[in-house]
């Protein structure tokens, strides 16, 4: 490799002692592009004004006969024999002229003189696509981006209907044999893509096949343009390539990475991601706020919506027709595959009405172009069942697709299109491709379906919650009023209250008011609600105006006891309220959350006497739904028959003396199962059965507006049992659990030392607990703080619960020994690259991680989607101390030399860290100047001081691990005798280099002509 090298730039040498004259006709012959007989080239040199160096006569025959001789013996140009004897340029040389050319503003005048032979073409019709590349060639050498761009297109186009469908020699022609294909990378970028625009237009109208090289230019400008991305990615599916498919939506947005997922699980055979990944694409691309129509463009289209139209799930098909539907309003259809999702949408909607193909071949394409529409056309006759009608013309149209096809290396529409013949001549049943995406089903089973799905429509429902325009926010208002007795209440339950309609019966007692707001939407947001009669809740209802939610919530309205005319909210409202997610309380607006709870027996020992109530218990005789508020939530019970029969009988509470202990466990063992049981007597008999109690702390989490909600609790009968607070309340529990009675006893002093001991290894845990058993975190940090310390928490230890969804999650957290770190020299400085494995997918790069730390949310980084990486504080020190030492280039990051003493030490501890040979090199020479301790040289004839001491001992390191340095301190404190120290140091070991001004004050005698030459020690 050295001696190529040498022998390369011995020859640029070579070429650069040529006098400028002969520099300058090299430059002409480059120019031109194209082998040149002698009399042309003496012409184009006379049109680009070239002079003898004396100035007195043009360049003529006589000069340049011996010049194309010797240029040939140097290897510089070419001679043909077979073609007049014309010359042309090696490759390197071309290169060098017209970059020398450039650099002497003199290749306007070479091109000049090149045109003023071979002028450029003002019609294109009918050309030479040679000519045409040629005549680009020039403009781009004149700067003339639009002429060229012209050319370019006219001559991509002509060259496909003359079949000359390569493309990679079109690359050649357009720059001629003198410069390779991948000079279309210095292009203005506007030209370049342009022409790939053409190439990869070719690609998918005519089957154009793409070199390697024209390939590798496409995927670069594509980089550049959404719009060329998304060609690019449907022509790396005719070439069944997945891995460039994936790469070219890299530096794009959601929408290109979801498009080239679906289309790359389309070449590896995965139907049911490319599906899920067509859906995300149609789903972004309804915008940030869904109000949109899902829209596509580009030639990835119709695959997205044949992958959707065909699956089982009925929300893709939504979106798949909402697209198709939205394309026939912008124009029509009979240049695309939509015309055929068109028919085949109606189709699956209606089987029995299905479109016949017999005699309507006008719906195939007569030439190449036409494949597109030829491949849908062929898939729609296996769908619906007519092979027969389809299979002899298809055949027909195909011939002329399957040989383009394997000679362009479209692998993926050649099998596709060899599987559809194969199919339509009898063959075997499709095993895989666009064919593996529906089979053909028989009437009745569509019928079938059908009847579903008038079902579903017939089902009461309201607007898309996504799309619709109004929506209902409820808001709730507690009203305590004066507490009465708290007998049949252990300690944190809040006393039961009702539904009240304030306004109409004039009460001040403790009951719920809920208000409706009406709020609108705005640009991208919701107004703040207004008021709004339940009267125009039901017809907002009636004509589809309101979400499903709100729809279920205003089925609760009912007429007033006075007048039909008037309305109030039922009771029952309560029940449509659970898991409604826009209730809030009104003071303040916090999130309310509504939960459903069932009605318990609660039995208290007070004195001699034991107390047996119901909570809660009905205030009047055939009261349905009672409510309880429980910090920020809202219980809803709901009291059956069963309820109400208890109710009657206990009434406020009974009290029986203590010798009625052993009849009641036997009675209340009977009720056992029947209603949840709470009770500080033991129990005896019955049917439910004893379980150990559960002990473990539950901490139910909860997004709200800033921060998290927390609410700690637990379940002594299991997750699906009732949940109490830990610590309160009876010792045994007594309730139906998934249809079986259970019992248990709790360990009350266990339950709260097991949460006292959650709280203590969570110091971000809220010390003072709220109302309830319920906190609020608002700082975001301290959430991913506390989420961090849960997640190293065994289920043993605490179990962690989001009721509502986990809107938020914590990475585990990652370690130093996580960060893999790769060295290595480029030039004078240090190049580091690392990755921080996240998950078995995601990976972040260091320049990835510096940017993220730099968004201030201490050591942890938001991932999106809700989840969050955590990075223990020894990791992000050392990221960012890292980030400190360089700056960031691309994904890497430059340090300069001095970074290695403080990465000496991390090298050495930290297997993860590689290095290249030269780093190797590096850190043990800088481990060899930290353990160096130079003595002071004998032959200097001065006393140190001990700062000058560590002076002389640092330079003495420095120099001997090769970094450079700059001594500087006060003016008199002996920066010249540490110098000094320095060099008679160096000099008993190695030559040390210093100007002859400063030899002459260590040896006197020598000339002092050029001070600032060096001298040797």
């Amino acid at each position: 490799m050295s001696a190529m090298h040498d022998v390369s730039d011995d020859r640029r040498a070579r070429f650069l002692a040529l006098p400028d004259l002969e520099l300058d006709i090299l430059a002409v012959l480059s120019a031109a592009g194209e082998p040149l007989v002698q009399s042309k080239l003496v012409a184009m040199a006379v049109g680009a004004g070239l002079r003898t160096p004396d100035d007195r006569r043009q360049v003529n025959s006589g000069l340049i006969k011996p010049l194309l001789k010797r240029w040939d013996e140097l290897g510089f140009t070419h001679c043909d024999v077979q073609h007049q004897y014309s010359h042309s340029c090696a490759d390197d040389v071309a290169h060098w002229a017209l970059d020398r050319a450039s650099e002497s503003r003199l290749l306007k005048h070479v091109v000049r003189g090149v045109q003023h032979i071979m002028p450029a073409q003002q019609h294109y019709y009918m050309s030479n696509p040679q000519h045409l590349y040629r005549d680009a060639r020039l403009m781009l050498y004149l700067g003339e981006p639009e002429a060229a761009s012209a050319a370019l297109r006219d001559a991509s186009e002509r060259a496909a209907r003359m079949h000359q469908t390569e493309v990679q020699p079109s690359l050649a022609a357009l720059f001629g044999p003198n410069a390779p294909a991948e000079a279309l990378a210095r292009l203005p970028l506007a030209v370049a893509e342009r022409y790939v625009a053409d190439v990869l237009d070719l690609g998918l109208k005519w089957l154009v096949p793409l070199g390697d090289g024209a390939w590798g230019l496409c995927c670069w400008t594509a980089e550049h343009s959404e719009h060329l991305a998304h060609q690019a990615m449907v022509l790396a599916l005719l070439r069944a390539d997945a891995a460039a498919c994936r790469e070219l939506a890299t530096g794009h947005g959601a929408l290109e990475v979801e498009i080239s997922g679906a289309l790359a699980a389309l070449i590896e055979g995965d139907i049911s991601a490319a599906r899920e990944q067509a859906a995300s694409a149609l789903i972004i691309s309804r915008g940030p706020k869904k109000t949109r129509k899902p829209r596509i463009e580009g030639p990835a289209e119709p695959y997205l919506a044949l992958l959707l139209l065909t699956g089982v799930n009925p929300e893709h098909r939504s979106l798949a027709q909402s697209m198709i539907s939205t394309r026939r309003r912008r124009g029509p259809l009979t240049s695309t595959a939509c015309q055929v999702l068109t028919v085949l949408d109606a189709f699956l909607q209606n089987p029995a009405e299905k479109k016949s193909l017999e005699g309507d071949w006008w719906v195939f394409g007569t030439s190449r172009q036409d494949w597109c529409k030829n491949l849908f056309w062929g898939l729609f006759g296996c769908y619906t069942g007519q092979r027969d009608a389809v299979g002899l013309q298809f055949g027909t149209r195909s011939e002329q697709v399957l040989s383009c096809a394997r000679e362009s290396g479209y692998s993926w529409l050649f099998e596709e299109f060899e599987e559809l013949t194969r199919v339509f001549e009898g063959g075997d049943p499709p095993v895989g491709g666009l064919l593996r995406l529906y089979t053909a089903r028989s009437e009745w089973e569509h019928a079938l379906d059908a009847l579903a799905a008038v079902a579903q429509q017939a089902a009461p429902k309201g607007a898309e919650s996504a799309g619709s325009k109004q929506r209902v926010l409820w808001q709730l208002t507690y009203h305590s009023g004066e507490s009465g007795e708290d007998d049949d209440r252990f300690e944190g339950e809040d006393e039961p209250v009702w539904m009240r309609h304030l306004e109409r019966y004039g009460q001040r007692g403790p009951g719920i008011e809920l208000e409706p707001k009406l709020q609108r939407r705005r640009g991208k947001g919701w107004t703040a609600g207004s008021r709004v009669t339940l009267s125009k809740l039901q017809k907002a209802c009636s004509e589809g105006k309101l979400p499903s939610e709100d729809v279920r919530v205003c089925a609760h309205i009912v007429e007033g006891p006075y007048s039909s005319r008037s309305l109030e909210l039922a009771e029952s409202v309560g029940l449509a309220l659970v898991a409604h997610p826009r209730v809030v309380w009104q003071e303040g607006g916090a999130p309310a959350e509504v939960v459903r709870a069932e009605p318990s027996l609660v039995v208290k020992e007070r004195d001699t006497d034991i107390v047996l109530s119901m909570y809660p218990h009905p205030e009047n005789e055939g009261e349905r739904v009672v409510y309880a508020r429980d910090g920020s939530r809202l219980r809803v019970y709901s009291l059956e028959r069963v309820h109400q029969q208890l109710g009657r009988v206990l009434g406020a509470g009974i009290s029986l003396p203590s010798s009625g202990r052993e009849q009641l466990q036997q009675t209340l063992g009977e009720l056992a199962g029947l209603v949840p049981l709470q009770s500080e007597v033991e129990l005896r008999g019955g049917e439910a059965e004893g379980v150990a109690a559960d002990p473990r702390p539950v901490l139910q989490l909860r997004r709200a507006t800033q921060g998290l909600l927390i609410r700690s609790c637990v379940f002594p009968l299991g997750l699906h049992g009732p949940d109490l607070q830990p610590g309160r309340g009876a010792a045994t529990v007594v309730a139906r659990v998934e249809g079986q009675a259970l019992r248990t006893e709790r360990d009350l002093a266990g339950e709260s030392e097991r949460f006292a001991e959650v709280m203590a290894r969570c110091p971000s845990y809220p010390q003072v607990e709220g109302e309830k058993g319920e906190v609020a975190l608002v700082d975001i940090l301290s959430c991913y703080e506390l989420l961090a310390e849960l997640a190293k928490l065994d289920e043993n230890d605490v179990v962690i619960a989001w009721p509502e969804g986990q809107p938020l999650s914590v990475v585990a957290e990652r370690e130093v020994r996580d960060l893999k770190l790769r060295l290595s020299s480029s030039g004078d400085w240090l190049s580091a690259v690392g990755s921080l494995a996240v998950d078995g997918e995601l990976v972040l790069d260091l320049s990835a991680l510096l940017a993220r730390l730099a968004e201030g949310q201490g050591r942890f980084i938001e991932l999106g989607e809700g989840k969050v990486l955590a990075l223990s504080e020894r990791l992000r020190r050392r990221i960012e101390a890292l980030g400190a030492l360089g700056r960031r280039k691309g994904d890497a990051l430059e340090l300069p030399p001095m970074a290695l003493f403080s990465l000496e030490g991390w090298v050495g501890t930290h297997g993860n860290v590689k290095v290249d040979r030269k780093v190797k090199k590096q850190l043990t020479r800088v481990r060899e100047a930290q353990a160096l301790e130079p003595i002071l040289p004998s032959t200097l004839q001065a006393d140190l001081r001990d700062y000058q001491r560590e002076g002389f001992t640092w330079l003495c390191r420095l120099a001997h691990w090769g970094g450079g340095a700059c001594l500087a301190d006060d003016m008199g404190l002996g920066k010249t005798l540490q110098a000094l120290a320095l060099l008679l140091y160096r000099a008993e070991r190695d030559d040390a280099l210093l100007p002859h001004a400063a030899g002459g004050a260590l040896r006197r005698g020598r000339p002092r002509s050029d001070p600032c030459r060096p001298r040797r020690l």
